[in-house]
């Protein structure tokens, strides 16, 4: 799922549960998009294309966030907020 952010913002917002913000990230993309590939000057163009390049990383940042959050409410170990604690085991061979 996480090449399809590259793509449709929004997607990964789906995934999580996240409905609103999945639609919300959506149309605001179209609406950058569209300014930009109809712009009649500089300006527009320059505006919508900053616009969906925004949309876009916040898009996958939101869902990257939301689906660490998802999986630390499940229950699932998420490698970069867990601890790692190493216990030594200390082993005697039978034989020795």
């Amino acid at each position: 799922p996480a090449s399809f952010h590259f793509f449709i913002p929004g997607v990964g917002q789906f995934y999580n549960g996240n409905v609103g913000s999945g639609f919300a990230f959506l149309g605001t993309n179209i609406l950058f998009n569209s300014l930009w590939i109809l712009a009649d000057n500089p300006g527009m163009f320059y505006v919508g294309l900053f616009g969906a390049i925004v949309v876009n990383v916040w898009s996958i940042v939101d869902a990257v966030s939301g689906a660490k959050k998802k999986n630390i409410e499940r229950g699932y170990r998420v490698w970069g907020s867990t601890y790692l604690q190493v216990i030594p085991l200390y082993y005697r061979h039978p034989l020795a």
